[in-house]
């Protein structure tokens, strides 16, 4: 290094002590780490989760409202997905997102058979007692053999099957049921569709299912109701997330579930979104609840973008029929 003995010590190498160390230029690497960790890449960008922005989210939920002039009071969401997968739980996450507690109001269980056999409607309250203007409606889970078909999954798109109706696995609503809603409206209808898939299943969902899923995707194209996806059980795929739900958006093990999702039913992956529900716990979470109402958030916007391309299609149907009846009204041209 051009440094010279004399130089160094004072002259002498009586030396009881010497340390080398070594500098070089350039950035430091980080270690390897697991692909679930806080390493991987953000994939969905969240402002910082706090209880300032779950209290944003909760206001956002709160406020949101239908559009006026269509008749309808609340949005209508109807969630669809195999025995299992999580459609109750997350409506009972849902409420205790808002009402602050931790609830039970869907019942929740394993079975063989869809512990849920009834069209029911779940409406909300806040911790003040305000009434949000949204419905989440719980139907029979989907199974290889029986459970709701394309037809069940067309007269509830079109609101013609009434709130709280038991299905039959032996008997299937049709036009000749006693029940069924001859007269539909706009608030009846089901303003955006809910895929509620297990996270730890959607590599391996039988054919079966997929086909009657996608057999169901089809109807609602051809109406144009928005679909979504929640991804639930993220906690079972990713000790990450077991650990620490607001991890989830760096968790590479989610991000691909979420792409599995995506192909599994051919919808865009900003359509999905992976959500823990409540299941063991008797304590709210804050992380928990952002990540449910984040969920419902994205649901409510695509109801409003549906509920406006009604109202768009209303006014166009409305000034075509004015055309018609020569009710234009044309100024007069001056003399």
């Amino acid at each position: 290094m051009g440094v010279h003995t004399q130089e160094i010590n004072n002259g002498h190498m009586n030396i009881t002590d010497l340390k080398v160390y070594s500098v070089t230029d350039g950035a430091r690497t980080r270690k390897n780490t697991s692909s679930s960790g806080n390493s991987h890449p953000v994939w969905r960008k969240l402002p910082e989760w706090s209880d300032k922005f779950l209290a944003k989210l909760k206001d956002e939920v709160t406020i949101a409202k239908p559009l006026v002039g269509l008749d309808v009071s609340h949005f209508r969401f109807l969630l669809l997905g195999p025995i299992g997968s999580g459609k109750s739980s997350f409506i009972n996450t849902v409420n205790a997102a808002i009402s602050g507690r931790v609830t039970q109001r869907a019942s929740c269980g394993t079975s063989h058979h869809s512990v849920t056999t009834t069209y029911t409607p779940y409406t909300y309250r806040n911790c003040s007692g305000s009434s949000l203007h949204l419905k989440l409606c719980d139907t029979p889970g989907l199974e290889p053999t029986q459970g709701i078909d394309v037809t069940d999954c067309r007269f509830l798109l079109n609101g013609h099957v009434p709130e709280f109706y038991t299905f039959n696995p032996s008997v299937h609503f049709g036009l000749d049921s006693h029940e069924f809603r001859v007269k539909s409206t706009a608030d009846a209808k089901v303003h955006c569709a809910v895929f509620v898939i297990d996270a730890s299943t959607v590599d391996h969902m039988s054919e079966k299912l997929v086909d009657t899923m996608t057999s169901f995707k089809k109807i609602m194209f051809e109406k144009g109701v928005p679909q979504a996806v929640l991804l639930t059980k993220i906690d079972t795929v990713s000790d990450t997330v077991d650990e620490d739900v607001s991890r989830v958006f760096n968790c590479a093990d989610i991000e691909q579930k979420v792409k599995k999702a995506s192909e599994v039913l051919g919808l865009p992956r900003n359509s999905v979104f992976p959500v823990k529900n409540y299941e063991h716990e008797i304590d709210g979470d804050r992380n928990v609840d952002i990540l449910a109402l984040v969920a419902l958030r994205q649901l409510l916007y695509f109801a409003m973008d549906y509920l406006e391309n009604q109202k768009m299609q209303q006014n166009k149907t409305g000034d075509s029929v004015r055309l018609q009846c020569g009710l234009w009204c044309v100024p007069a041209k001056k003399r």
